[in-house]
């Protein structure tokens, strides 16, 4: 196989097949990353087997090498996914021709949440949980809590559902990925300086619903708008929680609720909280909205918040009212 070097990029000029191990090996790509990018952004297009396995070409393989210098360099995969080859070639003879001057610059930190996202991604392929909380810390310094919770932690959370339920992210990834941003989350809580006689907001989820980092971004959010949260943890009947509510006087209840059965429970939940805290108490729930859920809300009497914006604007104009 014949290859020359231009600006450090290795142009591979055979015609050989390479399976995905092997252009996860030569390009230092995970194989995660490198099925996201055919899908997600079409980027290229591999023959397969008769079994389904992905077969790259040379001309693959180069493309991705060049896209992966190119995102080093700072561009985002959204951008440039599209670009032909000898597109891309220009772009990094641009990009990384700099990097050979005398003076040697420290790297660029991602400045997008896009780019935070896919160095969120390969962190958890390779099963790094420092690397993911290290990120998530880097990620609030430069976007800032509210936009580093909205365009970074919610859509990260997404995609490793969706992924884990494809059947395209093991289980022990899912669980690493999940507690390290259990940990993020747990640490910016305990962070969090509650003012002085600041009106309290039960947090959790109700019965069933044991996915309980919705409600632990509610909590840090809560918290940034002047609320004391009351932080319960997930998967609690109705009168629990309506007991918690009653104990420590709270001014409102926020519920994260991502499953729904169409089995009539949750409406029964909600309903039962709605009796224990009787009628002028807010109950605030967040999630994916189902046909199920807004009749359980419609139910309860309860206010559906499609968004951390939402529940922040919300809370901010109920504190404003209380005296």
């Amino acid at each position: 196989m014949t290859a020359f070097r231009h600006f450090g990029i290795i142009q591979i000029m055979s015609e050989q097949i390479h399976t995905i191990k092997f252009v996860s090996q030569r390009t230092g790509l995970t194989q995660h990353t490198i099925r996201a990018w055919e899908r997600r952004y079409a980027a290229l297009t591999p023959d397969r087997t008769e079994t389904n396995r992905r077969l790259y070409s040379s001309e693959d393989l180069e493309k991705l090498t060049l896209l992966s210098t190119a995102i080093k360099a700072g561009h985002t995969i959204s951008r440039i996914a599209h670009l032909s080859i000898p597109a891309l070639r220009g772009l990094v003879a641009e990009s990384v021709a700099p990097l050979h001057s005398t003076r040697q610059e420290p790297p660029a930190l991602p400045q997008t949440a896009e780019a935070l996202l896919e160095e969120a991604r390969n962190a958890i392929e390779n099963l790094d949980a420092r690397a993911i909380e290290e990120l998530l810390v880097r990620a609030t310094a430069l976007l800032g809590a509210h936009a580093a919770n909205d365009r970074l932690i919610l859509p990260l959370l997404r995609q490793i559902g969706d992924d884990w339920k494809n059947g395209e992210m093991r289980p022990a990834h899912e669980h690493l990925a999940t507690a390290a941003i259990r940990s993020y989350l747990g640490s910016q809580l305990s962070a969090a300086i509650v003012p002085e006689g600041a009106p309290r907001v039960v947090i959790s989820t109700p019965a069933g619903n044991v996915h309980e980092l919705g409600a632990l971004i509610a909590a840090v959010n809560a918290a940034a708008e002047g609320w004391n949260p009351v932080y319960l943890g997930p998967n609690l009947p109705a009168d629990e929680i309506a007991g918690v509510a009653q104990r420590c006087q709270a001014r409102a209840i926020a519920l994260s609720i991502v499953f729904v059965a169409d089995d009539g429970y949750l409406s029964n939940e909600l309903q039962m909280l709605r009796k224990y805290v009787g009628a002028y108490i807010p109950i605030l729930v967040g999630g994916p909205k189902t046909a199920v859920l807004d009749s359980a809300i419609r139910a309860s009497s309860s206010l559906y918040l499609p968004d951390m914006a939402a529940l922040r604007n919300y809370l901010s104009a109920l504190r404003g009212t209380l005296v």
